[in-house]
């Protein structure tokens, strides 16, 4: 409010040699009228300087609210839209990790399925072969059984022949001499039964190839050497 009277207050003249006073007044007064007159101005001055600093203040205050609002949006915006792109990418990657997780689970149970159907088969065709070669092999095993068993009852029999034909000959010869014992004992009184065994001496001759039955013995040995 002094600032306005002040400014409202007549200006001084800037001569003192041009007021009425100059004359009359002493040299105090007249230089403490001027000291008021100068600090009038600079009174003005200041209220001048004042209302342009405020009217600067304000306008630097209104575009720096400006500045700030513009700002404050800018970074409102920019944070809506990073905050938008954040959750597309968000819901992207994550379609893509449930799509991939999908597809590994199909493609998983797509090759289980293969792969038990493969083993499977390989199972069954290796159950039929086994099958096949243990009956092949069971089959083989009777056949060479039974050729094997053929083979030696065959052997058997060619080693037995002999046996059973000189036991037929055998048995021939003794109904030869049975019915032949049986003859002569009837035509010549023949004891059917055989005397007992007696030792053989050659005491009662003084030289044994005295013996008349000696060459013939000897002929007999040598006969049977010479045939064996």
């Amino acid at each position: 409010m002094s600032s306005t009277i002040l400014r409202t207050s007549p200006e001084p003249d800037a001569n003192p040699s041009t007021t009425d006073f100059s004359k009359s007044e002493p040299a105090v007064i007249h230089r403490e009228r001027i000291v008021l007159s100068e600090i009038a101005r600079l009174v003005a001055e200041r209220a001048d300087s004042e209302a342009k600093i405020q009217a600067t203040f304000t306008k630097s205050d209104g575009t720096a609210d400006e500045e700030y609002r513009k700002a404050r949006e800018g970074l409102v915006e920019k944070f809506a839209t990073l905050n938008r792109e954040t959750r597309a990418a968000d819901e992207k990657r994550r379609r893509l990790v449930t799509e991939t997780s999908i597809q590994g689970q199909t493609q998983a149970k797509h090759e289980f399925g293969s792969a038990s159907r493969k083993i499977a088969a390989e199972f069954d065709s290796i159950r039929e072969t086994a099958k096949y070669e243990h009956t092949k092999a069971k089959n083989q095993a009777t056949a060479d059984n039974d050729s094997a068993l053929k083979r030696a009852t065959r052997d058997h029999a060619e080693a037995v022949r002999p046996i059973h034909e000189n036991a037929r000959i055998g048995d021939e010869i003794r109904n030869r001499l049975s019915t032949l014992a049986a003859v002569y004992q009837k035509k010549f009184d023949v004891n059917p039964q055989a005397p007992p065994p007696t030792r053989e001496t050659y005491s009662k001759f003084e030289k044994p190839d005295d013996d008349p039955l000696l060459p013939r013995g000897g002929r007999l040995r040598s006969s049977n050497s010479a045939g064996w």
